[in-house]
């Protein structure tokens, strides 16, 4: 199973009702992405959010245990992360 795969399995076991609004998000071809460190979710976890396009800001996509664990999902997924140094693909 490829990683895009994988992640729409594992959405819409998690958010199903969300799906349909997350895959317009995905295939938007100037999604840009930010990996914050939060613990809004009663735990800390590195949550992957939509940084673009406007309208979606804030939204998120996943979350993962470790950053390198968010990090690879992105580059899996072909995201362009927003970082403080800037953005990469």
């Amino acid at each position: 199973m490829t990683a895009q795969e994988q992640f729409e399995v594992d959405f819409k076991r998690e958010a199903p009702e969300l799906w349909n609004v997350a895959k317009h998000i995905i295939n938007h071809p100037n999604l840009t992405v930010e990996i914050e460190h939060t613990n809004e979710i009663g735990h800390w976890c590195f949550a992957i959010t939509v940084a673009t396009p406007n309208g979606y800001n804030g939204f998120w996509l996943d979350t993962r245990q470790t950053k390198e664990s968010a990090v690879q999902l992105c580059k899996d997924m072909g995201w362009k992360l927003h970082t403080e140094e800037g953005d990469w693909k």
